[in-house]
């Protein structure tokens, strides 16, 4: 059965509750405040897990960060040397490197050591050992020669294996003919062969005849002949011998000559008897060599001989002069002795300024001139006025005449030196007038543009000023 409820009256709210098939209405006040939370219950079971959802859109990129710092370099292949003395070839190759610095390179490598004066000059081969400041390279391929000390590395690349021999191509044309070549020579003489078989003794020939034809005589027979000549056939030629003195005693042939030659003198052409005398005052004898050697020992020992340690110069007057630079001066001085010398000397004069180099020597003669070097003994350097600079030398001179030599290589401010000076007086190789001056003669001999080493001189002129070289015996 159908029944409507009509709520007429307006509350705050209604209850409506089913009882017994009744419907009972009540009026429900004003609600009351909230009670307080009760206990949460326990967790019901998980849920099925739901369906993925679609992916969502892609978001913004996000700004760049800041670049991180530069990493340390790490170990390169250059800046790696060498200072060892090594020798261009092949087969093993020891370098101790500069500051035991190797680099980015190990042990097998392939390392190219290079010349770093002459990059040209190069060995390279495989490293054996890298390590504790030593490269050890088994060097195959060489270029260059000779002996350095400054290396540099680099990596060189392996020899590939040889490739495959290319076909063999289409023989060419044949060229023309070349010219004949020129004839060997000679060759040696074969071995003389195996002597033969004697042969059978021929058949005996017929008996000889000996005919004869005056004035061949035959005292014998036709077969068993007694030749002789018969001495009133022949005639004989006329025939002289002609003398010259000292050659006497010539003649016609006809008879027996005796041919003589006459004694020497001072004034003839002759023979004279050896001897061995030195004090005899003949004038139909003659010196021996060991008369001439004898005499040569005796005024040898009584000549004025040099004393140990002290200097020795040209005996021409000295002065003070200005000379010009790279110009040799030569001035003579005669040894009386064999001697063995132990300095050889310059001395600076009062106006002297400055620094000059100059070079020292001794010079052999010819014909009175300065010819081939004997001693180049190097350049000493002068810095100081009145000074005197020295060369130490070990030069051995037999007696005889030679041209002591000086050049200025590198000129001072001002080349004021010790020198020879407008000499008065000949000298030791009675050396020719300076011009025509009769009141001067040459102080010695000059080259001009000399550098460097001393070498056979050549256009010597004669110059009236020449610088002083002293030498000393030891």
């Amino acid at each position: 059965m159908s029944e409507t409820l009509v709520v007429t009256e307006v509350v705050n709210s209604v209850v409506v509750t089913p009882v017994n098939n009744k419907v009972e209405i009540a009026s429900v006040g004003v609600q009351g405040p909230t009670g307080a939370t009760g206990a949460t219950g326990a967790t019901g079971a998980t849920g099925a897990t739901g369906a993925t959802g679609a992916t969502g859109a892609k978001g913004d990129t996000g700004a760049t960060g800041a670049t991180g710092a530069t990493g340390a370099t790490g170990a390169g292949y250059s800046g790696v040397t060498s200072t060892s003395t090594i020798t261009i070839g092949t087969g093993l190759k020891t370098f101790t490197l500069v500051s035991g610095y190797a680099g980015a390179f190990i042990t097998g490598d392939r390392i190219r050591a290079i010349h770093s004066d002459t990059p040209t000059y190069y060995m390279e081969g495989p490293a054996n050992y890298v390590g504790g400041g030593t490269m050890i390279i088994t060097v195959d391929t060489a270029v260059g020669s000779g002996s350095h000390n400054a290396w540099n590395f680099s990596i060189a690349g392996i020899v590939g294996a040889t490739g495959a021999t290319g076909a063999t191509g289409a023989t060419g044309a044949t060229g023309s003919q070349g010219i004949q070549g020129i004839q060997g020579d000679k060759g040696d003489t074969g071995a003389t062969g195996a002597k033969g078989d004697t042969g059978a003794t021929g058949a005996a020939g017929s008996s000889g005849v000996v005919s004869v034809t005056a004035p061949i005589t035959n005292t014998g027979t036709s077969s068993a002949a007694v030749i002789g000549i018969d001495q009133t056939d022949i005639v004989q030629t006329s025939r002289t011998i002609s003398t010259t003195s000292p050659l006497s005693g010539g003649g016609a042939l006809s008879s027996n000559l005796t041919l003589s030659v006459g004694a020497g003198s001072t004034s003839t052409a002759g023979v004279l008897q050896l001897t061995d005398s030195t004090s005899s005052t003949s004038t139909t004898t003659a010196a021996t060599p060991n008369a001439v050697k004898t005499a040569y020992d005796i005024g040898n020992a009584k000549s004025l001989d040099w004393i140990s340690l002290n200097y020795y110069r040209s005996a021409n007057a000295t002065g003070l002069a200005t000379l010009a630079g790279t110009t040799t001066f030569y001035t003579p001085l005669t040894v009386p002795a064999s001697v063995t010398l132990d300095r050889i000397a310059i001395l600076t004069g009062s106006a002297f300024v400055g620094t000059a180099v100059v070079r020292l020597g001794i010079y052999s003669n010819t014909n009175a001139l300065p010819d081939a070097v004997i001693l180049d003994a190097g350049t000493v350097s002068a810095t100081a006025a009145s000074s005197p600079y020295q060369i130490t030398i070990n030069q051995t001179l037999n007696a005889g005449i030679y041209w002591f030599a000086a050049c200025i290589q590198t000129s001072a401010s001002t080349n004021n030196f010790s020198s020879i000076v407008s000499p008065t007086s000949p000298g030791v190789l009675g050396l020719p007038l300076y011009g025509s001056n009769v009141n001067y003669y040459t102080a010695g001999y000059a080259q001009t543009s000399v550098t460097g080493a001393f070498a056979t001189a050549t256009s010597v002129i004669k110059t009236q000023t020449a610088m002083c070289v002293s030498v000393r015996k030891a």
